[in-house]
């Protein structure tokens, strides 16, 4: 735009406009476009060349050094144009500084331009433009200054590649690995805080939990040394959630309702997932294990009501798919289809394929009165999908729902086999709040096994001295009638 020529060339915009103008009218190789308006409140003539050879052709014929010069004058007046909004330019301005040679500054904006991408789900998009940013930093040394960028770098790239290839392959591991190494070098800053974030939501998803735990107390001291409300709040919840997932929910209630309160219900974080979706869910699957229906279904309810607030399709399908949850835990199979049905239909248009999965695995429990052959085969498919993206975080709960269904089935020693892979990975993940209905579960299988009666009687008594210790009301309570009855 002229704008642009002007912030290049010692000139006013409507003298460029008039010579410009003057070329457009002779129609041989440039052409008029429209306006360009800048949020500064300046207006401009935008201008498009005939064929992309004549820009190439003119550009090629600039000295290297002075279309350097160039493009560094133009990033800075777009950058101060957009001051506060640069996010909607992101991608220009990463490109001029690029072209001038301003690496940290092409660094931050391929970034902001990434998130951008990330935002509307264009994962490969944003992995793009990250590599595009690592190849810039590649340019700088290594050492202290280097490192914070790498890190905000590095998590920003393993949440990309979370999304799109799985929170456990090997794109997203490396680069979790490497924002974990980097962050024990950086200084407490709000910035490492939040990459700290991101590294232990990859952490619980996968079904880490001592290493989450690990990365929620660094958060909690780092909150401490900042002084900042928000981030103590942050920290909390995330404590809480690894509390709930390694079935301390005593713990985790104290904690849940601490930090629920610290933030208006109108608070949200901007260019970063929300907090409050997920501690609400995190907190009424808490409370479904301490046996209080009323108070996770009023959690329930608030996380929905704020998703929709939000209008974010990731919160939305999350928070359907997690009451779902919470109405399976319940045995209520109505109310687990519907919900869990919504969120996986919001996960499908977006192609959020983990609650997709995690919600189809749990309509396809509920349906009850469809073909438990068929049934088994949806939530086989959707394990596998939870596998495909690395999301283990629950992987014992919906074990034990398809082991049910198997039982229904009549396939009892695949239930065994389901069963028996549940409780492996509860003992080496840490994720052990659904471990005594598991067990309980194991024991009906060995019973219809023909198995002795004391390996039934061991499964039981296990699972009971786990729930009293975790003081599961919920689970404490289907130990005391016939297996698989209620509901």
């Amino acid at each position: 735009s002229s704008l642009h020529v002007a912030a290049a060339q010692p000139l006013v915009p409507a003298e460029i406009e008039r010579l410009c103008d003057a070329l457009a009218q002779r129609q041989t190789w440039l052409r008029t476009s429209g306006i360009s308006d800048w949020p500064s409140g300046d207006l401009g003539q935008t201008y498009r060349f005939r064929h992309e050879l004549f820009r190439k052709f003119l550009y090629d014929s600039l000295p290297a050094a002075r279309r350097s010069r160039l493009h560094q004058r133009i990033g800075e007046a777009v950058e101060a144009a957009y001051s506060g909004a640069t996010v909607e330019v992101a991608a220009e301005l990463a490109d001029d500084f690029a072209r001038s040679g301003d690496v940290g500054r092409a660094v931050n904006y391929l970034r902001e331009a990434a998130n951008v991408a990330r935002a509307r789900f264009a994962h490969r998009e944003s992995l793009a433009l990250l590599d595009a940013a690592f190849a810039m930093l590649a340019r700088q040394p290594e050492g202290e200054d280097r490192d914070p960028w790498e890190f905000r770098l590095q998590v920003d790239r393993a949440a990309a590649a979370s999304s799109l290839f799985g929170h456990g392959s090997p794109p997203a591991r490396a680069a979790s690995e490497r924002a974990e190494a980097l962050a024990r070098r950086l200084d407490a800053s709000l910035e490492r805080y939040l990459g700290l974030l991101v590294l232990f939501n990859f952490r619980i998803i996968r079904g880490a939990v001592a290493g989450a735990t690990r990365l929620a107390q660094q958060m909690e001291a780092m909150a401490e040394q900042l002084g900042n409300p928000v981030l103590t709040f942050g920290s909390i919840s995330c404590l809480a959630m690894a509390d709930t997932t390694r079935g301390d929910l005593h713990a985790a209630r104290e904690r849940f309702e601490a930090c629920v309160p610290m933030l208006p219900p109108e608070f949200r974080l901007p260019s970063f997932r929300d907090v409050l979706v997920p501690t609400l869910t995190g907190m009424a699957q808490n409370y479904c294990y301490l046996g209080e229906r009323e108070l996770a279904r009023r959690a329930s309810d608030d996380a929905i009501a704020r998703a929709d607030w939000l209008d974010d399709p990731f919160e939305r399908a999350c928070a359907r798919v997690y009451e779902g949850y919470c109405a399976a835990l319940f045995r209520d199979r109505p109310r687990a289809v519907a919900l869990a049905t919504a969120g996986r239909d919001i996960a499908r248009e977006y192609a959020i394929e983990e609650m997709e999965a995690i919600g189809d695995i749990i309509a396809a429990w509920a349906a009850r009165d469809d073909d438990a052959h068929i049934r088994r085969r949806r939530m086989v498919a959707g394990i596998g999908g939870l596998r495909r993206t690395g999301h283990l975080l629950g992987f014992p709960f919906y074990s034990s729902l398809l082991a049910e269904v198997e039982l229904e089935a009549g396939d009892v020693e695949s239930a065994a086999a389901v069963l028996a892979e549940a409780r492996a990975f509860a003992e080496a993940s840490g994720d052990r709040r659904h471990l005594a209905e598991v067990l309980r579960m194991s024991a009906l299988a060995a019973e219809r096994l023909g198995a002795h009666p004391e390996t039934a009687a061991k499964w039981v008594a296990e699972a009971r001295r786990r729930a009293r210790r975790q003081g599961a009301r919920l689970l404490l309570a289907r130990l005391d009638d016939p297996p698989l009855r209620r509901g």
